[in-house]
């Protein structure tokens, strides 16, 4: 039998699923199109993985122009997809700050192993790189333990510097420390020759009004550091260089996520409260789970990956994040 909820809902009985007429076929099928499982465990949580073209709208790779992807719209500066809900529509992330009607300017990414962190850090990094010209975004990409999670994106004209396998190269872990700080002075600089800017944000729509005006280039800067707590545990100084962006960055246009398969409390404090947005994939224990959301769901999850939370102030949804990597589809 088939009824539809409501007072002149439609009742069918005695239906045969083998012989139902097309007219119920396509009423039951949009009736249930939209609609999401929700069980705690095994494989009906979950909704098949988006791709991120989808997502960004691009019917395919070889249709890609990055001369009608690289808008600069104030609106969608700084945002993109990296998922969808429980009801199949697209959850973004804005990294703009919150005067601004973001969730950013700064952010944490939790996951433990097979959860799909890697993945979602190149999502990220591939839906800001399509949607944004190199002159209004730029990347900093550290990976401390190895080199996989950023090696497919290394080429793009976006990636001001890749920095990975610190474990083993101790000696860059300095360098990197000194370019960071390097760069917040060589922003606080360009702003005071200026003249008249407080914040990028103004410096970056001068520009685009005025062609130019002879200004340089300031693009917003995106700090991408995978197994941040790995970093922390061997040089506990860079706690003192993530706190002063954390502090000094929603005005200099420099954005930090970080990333870590766990997450101890102890290793963000002083941080914690810069970091505004939290996503949070399957973890490794329900403390870790606490630390990031506030609450044990995300330990919860089921051990599929893409599954997470994406947390700003108090709110809290559910996603499944877009893959970047999927094989090529004509």
């Amino acid at each position: 039998s088939y009824t539809e909820s409501g007072a002149d809902g439609r009742r069918e009985r005695a239906v045969r699923a083998d012989a139902a007429a097309p007219d119920l076929c396509e009423a039951i099928a949009r009736a249930m199109a939209p609609l999401r499982l929700r069980v705690r465990r095994g494989r009906t949580t979950t909704v098949d993985s988006e791709g991120l073209l989808d997502l960004l709208g691009v019917p395919e790779a070889d249709a890609l122009d990055p001369t009608v992807t690289w808008r600069a719209a104030d609106g969608d500066l700084l945002r993109t997809p990296i998922g969808v809900d429980e009801d199949g529509g697209p959850v973004s992330l804005d990294l703009k700050e919150a005067a601004e009607e973001g969730m950013g300017p700064h952010g944490l990414i939790v996951g433990a192993t097979g959860s799909g962190k890697s993945e979602l850090l190149r999502t990220l990094v591939c839906g800001l790189a399509v949607s944004h010209a190199p002159e209004d975004l730029a990347f900093v990409l550290v990976d401390f333990k190895g080199g996989a999670t950023f090696a497919e994106v290394a080429g793009l004209p976006h990636v001001a510097g890749m920095i990975t396998n610190l474990e083993r190269e101790l000696t860059l872990v300095d360098r990197m420390h000194e370019a960071l700080f390097g760069e917040l002075e060589r922003r606080q600089r360009l702003l005071q020759d200026a003249g008249y800017f407080d914040r990028v944000r103004d410096y970056q729509a001068h520009r685009r009004r005025h062609d130019g005006d002879r200004l340089p280039p300031l693009p917003s800067l995106l700090v991408v550091v995978d197994e941040f707590g790995e970093l922390l545990t061997s040089r506990p100084d860079f706690l003192d260089l993530f706190v002063s962006i954390g502090r000094t960055g929603r005005s200099l246009g420099i954005h930090l996520l970080l990333a870590t398969q766990r997450l101890d409390e102890g290793r963000i404090r002083g941080l914690e409260g810069h970091l505004r947005y939290r996503i949070c994939l399957r973890t490794f224990s329900p403390e870790e789970s606490l630390v990031a959301l506030g609450t044990r769901d995300a330990f919860e999850l089921p051990p599929l990956p893409g599954l997470g939370y994406l947390k700003v102030d108090s709110t809290m949804q559910r996603f499944k994040a877009a893959l970047a990597t999927r094989p090529h589809r004509e």
